[in-house]
């Protein structure tokens, strides 16, 4: 048997090592390396982590009085349609998102008198229990309350807040061709007006 030479050893040794990682890394891959996979412990609530300043927390502004929300009329929290407080994929609760639009709305449908923080309960169940103002404002309420009462969301108990801004006497918001106003209001030298 003729010996061969050093190098073509090496080489032989090389492309087996070689064979031999390729198998592996294929059979890896075939077991799984394919597959996607979560690991999720919390409950996710998109917006819930974003940080804002002096946003207050349950409990540090005084619950609304007879604001409507226990009205015996309204049907079973399970058996309510679902709100506009569904996120996307992966966090299905929006609830900051709802609340802050319903204020928006309510603020400018109410002609913009309520000031100060606006905080909404969620129960476990999803369906809002209770709304929160330093200075409550009448039709401000009943507003957020028929909005908010009928609904439930597939959230797990939170509070949520938007600030309405201080000392509002009166809306003046503007509109042009490209930013038209919101449902209710038509828009007149460049202002919303109500059209009632």
């Amino acid at each position: 048997m003729v010996p061969l030479p050093a190098a073509a050893l090496t080489a032989g040794r090389r492309a087996a090592g070689a064979g031999a990682a390729l198998v592996v890394s294929w059979l890896l891959a075939s077991a799984g390396g394919c597959s996607r996979q979560t690991e999720l412990r919390e409950e996710a609530d998109a917006g819930s982590t974003v940080y804002t300043p002096n946003l207050p927390e349950a409990g540090t502004l005084p619950e609304v009085p007879d604001a409507g929300f226990d009205d015996p009329s309204l049907p079973a929290c399970a058996e309510r349609p679902t709100g506009d407080c569904v996120g996307v994929n992966d966090f299905p609760c929006d609830f900051s998102r709802w609340v802050n639009k319903t204020a928006s709305e309510c603020l400018a449908m109410t002609e913009c008198q309520a000031d100060g923080w606006v905080g909404v309960q969620m129960t476990e169940q999803g369906c809002v229990s209770s709304l929160h103002m330093e200075e409550p404002e009448d039709a401000f309420v009943a507003c957020m309350a028929e909005s908010l009462r009928g609904f439930r969301c597939p959230c797990r108990e939170s509070f949520s807040a938007a600030f309405l801004g201080l000392d509002n006497d009166g809306c003046f918001v503007g509109c042009t061709d490209e930013l038209p106003c919101m449902a209710g209001f038509h828009c007149v030298s460049g202002f919303c007006v109500d059209d009632r």
